[in-house]
């Protein structure tokens, strides 16, 4: 414990210029004097520790001391940093803290500074509207996957349709800004994937199982997420006036742009709810060109609506 508590230390100086030893001693839940002790064996080891008395005094690492960062050059330390911090901002963990911190304490002060200032590279995964049911969702997921836990919760389907389910939670899948359980459905008996924001009175059981063999990782996760239905090639029209929108959805591949500003748009999606929507989302500046069933389908649909109206 205490081999650890050493470790943490340097690292915590090496992130900081001075930190005050009550703060170390609240961080690390042990005494001023503990510190003092420890400040010593780290002296002893080897390690500059300069000890800074009076107003906005502190400890401190002597300028220029770092760790051995011989595995990494600084392009793969910066591209490690950039992904934990976005990580971090989705989710609140104390170990990709504590990881974040020792791979800056790789890095000296100056090589820090330098990278802050000339950054061009930010990760953030976090939605624009965060949700702190979903926040707390995933913190109790991460609970019984670490604990091997079954949960149960309520679920609505593509179709709408809602079913209680217990599941044995493998993975959590950031995928399309959307986050996603992977595990073993027991009432499908099969693995599935769960979107979280269709899921409901989520509840951990105190019920463990037996993790199984078939991971993730064996799966290809683009083709087995909200992408099960057959594929269909869908051709439209759309205005010059959703130019910007249209490419948000589709992407500037999948638009073949004419002159006057409208666009040809092909891609290959299911036809599901969440198509029907995301077309009629566009009003009247998106025309249906095929397949012939989907131009009924959203005719239907017009008609439909209209007729609420009348």
């Amino acid at each position: 414990m205490r081999v650890e508590r050493l470790l943490g230390i340097t690292i915590v100086l090496l992130g900081r210029r001075r930190v005050p030893v009550r703060e170390l001693a609240e961080r690390f839940s042990v005494s001023c004097r503990t510190i003092h002790r420890d400040l010593d064996a780290l002296s002893m080891a080897g390690i500059p520790v300069v000890t800074v008395r009076g107003s906005g005094g502190g400890v401190e690492i002597m300028e220029g001391y770092r760790l051995s960062s011989t595995l990494f050059n600084q392009d793969e330390l910066l591209s490690s940093i950039v992904a934990l911090e976005g990580l971090g901002k989705a989710l609140d963990s104390g170990a990709i803290t504590s990881a974040l911190e020792k791979i800056k304490g790789l890095l000296s002060r100056e090589e820090q500074e330098s990278i802050e200032k000339g950054r061009s590279l930010f990760l953030d995964i976090s939605p624009w509207f965060s949700s702190k049911i979903e926040e707390h969702m995933l913190s109790q997921i991460r609970e019984a996957i670490s604990k091997s836990l079954l949960i149960s919760f309520r679920y609505m389907n593509n179709k709408g349709q809602e079913s209680t389910r217990r599941v044995e939670p493998m993975s959590l899948v950031f995928k399309g800004y959307t986050w996603y359980l992977y595990g073993y459905c027991l009432l499908r008996d099969d693995y599935r994937f769960f979107k979280l924001s269709r899921m409901d009175e989520l509840e951990i059981t105190l019920e463990s199982f037996m993790r199984r063999e078939k991971e993730l990782e064996k799966r290809r996760v683009e083709n087995s997420i909200d992408w099960q239905e057959k594929l269909e090639r869908i051709v439209m029209k759309i205005s010059s006036k959703v130019r910007a929108r249209a490419v948000d959805i589709f992407g500037r591949k999948a638009i073949k742009f004419i002159p006057d500003g409208t666009g040809l748009v092909e891609v290959f999606w299911p036809l599901d709810e969440w198509v029907y929507s995301t077309i009629l989302s566009f009003g009247a500046d998106i025309i249906v060109i095929e397949p012939e069933s989907l131009k009924d389908e959203i005719k239907k649909r017009l008609i439909s609506s209209l007729n609420r109206y009348t």
